[in-house]
Formats: structure tokens, sequence, C-alpha cells
């Protein structure tokens, strides 16, 4: 009976211990309401608390984003152009943050979208699902269409310098944001064409985004060096 009740014990341990090792902030599912023309980089962070190195494997389960958009996924080791059918993230060590971010253009189509994964856990094989759900803002659109503004850049692509033009009557907030979703570089654009300096930037795929009070003007940039 001893044996019994201690090899129960053992089992609703493990359980418990497998139960914890992996954290996932803010949850499985999340929500993002979003502006057509804007950019996001939405994160749903998968952290080691398992006490050792794990290994996270995805796959992609359901695709529903519109066609129009323009998106990318970055998991912990690479970001990809698109989504890919499956992949092996890189060795995670206890403690460290893993993650999926989602990279969304919101081109063209004011509709709703949404797209799942499923996560594997090599350290004891459990498998959750992870969703992005996206649905527009009641005012998505509107000061686009309001303003009717462009924001002109040169050249594209470009290496250390960026001539940009505001085309606004006041100065608004420039923002770059890399293929992960961080924002890289910010300043104030006044009005008219100003040079930006980027020769901090590596060589890859980028949004800049201008933000002038309700409106938001959002263009693609290449850097080539």
């Amino acid at each position: 009976m001893k044996i019994l009740i201690l090899a129960c014990s053992l089992l609703t341990f493990s359980a418990i211990v497998n139960a914890q090792t992996l954290t996932i902030s803010p949850s499985n599912t999340v929500n993002v309401e979003y502006e057509l023309e804007d950019f996001d980089a939405t994160k749903i962070s998968l952290f080691n608390t398992s006490g050792e190195t794990i290994v996270l494997n995805w796959s992609l389960l359901d695709n529903n984003l519109p066609i129009g958009w323009d998106y990318s996924l970055c998991d912990f080791g690479s970001c990809h152009p698109g989504v890919p059918a499956e992949r092996t993230m890189d060795p995670m060590g206890d403690g460290v943050e893993g993650y999926l971010i989602m990279n969304i253009f919101y081109l063209d189509d004011a509709s709703e979208g949404s797209i799942s994964f499923l996560l594997m856990n090599n350290h004891n094989n459990d498998v959750d699902t992870i969703t992005f759900n996206f649905s527009p803002k009641a005012t998505t659109g509107v000061a686009n269409a309001k303003n009717n503004k462009e924001m002109k850049m040169f050249p594209n692509p470009a290496s250390n310098a960026l001539q940009i033009k505001n085309p606004f009557s006041s100065p608004g907030i420039l923002s770059i944001i890399n293929a992960g979703g961080t924002v890289v570089y910010n300043e104030t654009l006044n009005p008219g064409i100003q040079s930006t300096d980027i020769s901090s930037l590596a060589n890859g795929f980028y949004i800049v985004r201008l933000r002038h009070q309700d409106s938001v003007i959002v263009k693609k940039l290449t850097i080539v060096k």
C-alpha cells in the first residue's frame, strides 16, 4: 500500500512539474483591434519555467488572414517572410522568454482575421494552441480617408540616409519598426522634407510610420548596405 501511495504521489508531482514547464502570456489567445493602413506587432510570450533547457516546435493550424494584408512571423530564433508551415525554435534555457510575434501591415481590407498555431513542448510533449484574432476598430480608415495625405520617402532601398516628406502642416512622430515589431528609431518630423540618419540600422525590411494627431501613414522600407 505504501509503495502504491508513493507511486501515485510521484505521478502527481510529475504532472505538476510538467504543467509548469511553460507559461504563456498574456494568454493562448489574443484579440487585437486595428486601424486600416496601420502596422502592429503582436506578441505572445512563452516563458520556460521547467528548470532546464527546452525546445518548442510550432506548426500552422489555420490561416484566415485577409488576402490584402502584408504579414510575417517572428519566433524565438528568427523572423520569416510570411508564415511557414512549421518550424523548430532555438533551444530555450530555464527562465528564458520565447515568443511568437505576428507582424501585420493592415492593407486594403478592413475585415476580421485570425491565425492559429499548434505549439509542442519537446520537454514533456505538451501541446497548446496559440491564436491571434484581429478585428477593425469602429473608426478604422476614417483618418486616412479624411486627410488623404501621402508621405514620400527616397531612396528606397536606402543605406545611410533617408529623405522623408511630412505632408502635414505641423510636426508628426516618425517611427521605424524592424521585422520583429520593435521600434528602432523615433523622431519628430517637421513639415516638408527632412533627412533621417539610418546608418545605424542593419540590412533588412522595416516599416516607416508617421503619426499626426488622429492620422497614421505607413510605408515599407528596405535597407541595403
